[in-house]
C-alpha cells in the first residue's frame, strides 16, 4: 500500500464515521424521513467505499471482498440508522449491502492497471456526496451560508487525488520507492 492509499482510506474512515456521529448528535432535530435518508446515504456510501477498496486489493477473491463489503456497508447502515428507528435501519442496512456488493464487483472486474483510477474516482464522488450530506445536515441549523468550508474540503480531495498514485502498479514496480513493503519480493514468489 502507498502512503497516498492509507491517507484514502483514514479520510474515508473520518468523513463516514464524523457523518455518523454528526447526524446521531443531532437527531432531535431531524425528523424520521431525513434520518433515514442520513442512514440509506451512509450505509450506500460507505459499503460502496470499502467494497470497491476491498474488490481491489483482493482481487481475485470475490467472495471474501463481496462478503466483506456487505458487512462494512450492513454494520454501517445500522449505527447510523439506530437513532431514527426501525425503519431507517432496514434501509440503512439494505442499502448498504448494496452498496458493499456493487463496490466489490466493481472493484474485481475491473484490470489492475485501471484500479488507481478507479479508487481515486470514487474516493471523489464519496467526499463530494458526503459533504452534501453534511451540508445539508448543518445548513438545517445555520441558515447562513455554510457552503466555502465544503467546498474547500472538496477542492483539497481533487489536489490530493491529482497529485498522488494509489495503488501500485506492476509494470512500473521499479519506479515506486514510498511502499510499506517490499513489493518485488511478493511479485517474485
Amino acid at each position: 500500500m502507498t502512503v497516498g492509499f492509507c491517507m484514502t482510506l483514514s479520510i474515508s474512515i473520518m468523513l463516514g464515521s464524523g457523518f455518523i456521529i454528526l447526524v446521531t448528535v443531532l437527531r432531535k432535530k431531524l425528523n424520521e424521513m431525513e434520518g433515514m435518508v442520513c442512514s440509506m446515504a451512509a450505509g450506500m456510501l460507505i459499503g460502496l467505499m470499502f467494497g470497491t477498496f476491498l474488490g481491489v486489493f483482493l482481487k481475485g477473491n470475490l467472495l471474501l471482498s463481496t462478503i466483506s463489503g456487505i458487512i462494512v456497508g450492513t454494520v454501517t447502515g445500522f449505527l447510523s440508522g439506530i437513532p431514527f428507528g426501525f425503519l431507517s435501519i432496514i434501509h440503512g442496512i439494505l442499502s448498504g449491502m448494496m452498496g458493499g456488493m456493487m463496490g466489490a464487483m466493481i472493484g474485481d472486474m475491473l484490470p489492475h492497471h485501471d484500479s488507481d483510477t478507479l479508487i481515486k474516482t470514487m474516493f471523489l464522488w464519496y467526499v463530494f456526496l458526503f459533504l452534501i450530506l453534511y451540508y445539508y445536515v448543518v445548513s438545517k441549523f445555520k441558515p447562513k451560508h455554510v457552503l466555502f468550508p465544503f467546498f474547500t474540503v472538496f477542492l483539497t480531495a481533487i489536489l490530493f487525488v491529482g497529485y498522488h498514485e494509489l495503488i501500485i502498479i506492476p509494470e512500473n514496480l521499479n519506479a515506486h520507492s514510498f511502499c510499506f513493503f517490499d513489493i518485488k519480493s511478493l511479485h517474485e514468489e
